[in-house]
């Protein structure tokens, strides 16, 4: 039995490989900033652990908001979408006065 030879689909890894590094660059970019903003802020660590916690909850909501509009909307056009969001939170969370402003980014 042969097996179909596969066709590697490049367009498509290399959108997954930028999607990827995208992301990757924005949460690290923000987790070496930790510090930064727990000093800036006045924060405790737990209170960091709290602001931690919220970009985990987002994360889950994000997830399943993207679920929800993938079908109507596309992949292509959410994950570009999402990653203009990503960049502009992150920019976001580097102005945020205090822990609410900085959660909600």
């Amino acid at each position: 039995m042969d097996l179909p030879a596969l066709v590697p689909d490049r367009p498509a890894r290399v959108a997954v490989t930028a999607a990827f590094l995208v992301n990757g660059l924005a949460l690290g970019s923000f987790l070496v900033r930790i510090p930064d903003i727990r000093d800036q802020l006045g924060l405790r660590e737990a209170t960091v652990g709290v602001v931690l916690s919220a970009l985990a909850v987002s994360v889950l909501f994000g997830l399943l908001l993207a679920g929800r509009i993938v079908g109507p909307f596309g992949s292509r056009v959410i994950t570009i979408g999402g990653g203009v969001l990503a960049v502009i939170m992150l920019v976001l969370a580097g102005f945020a006065p205090n822990r609410l402003a900085l959660m909600a980014a």
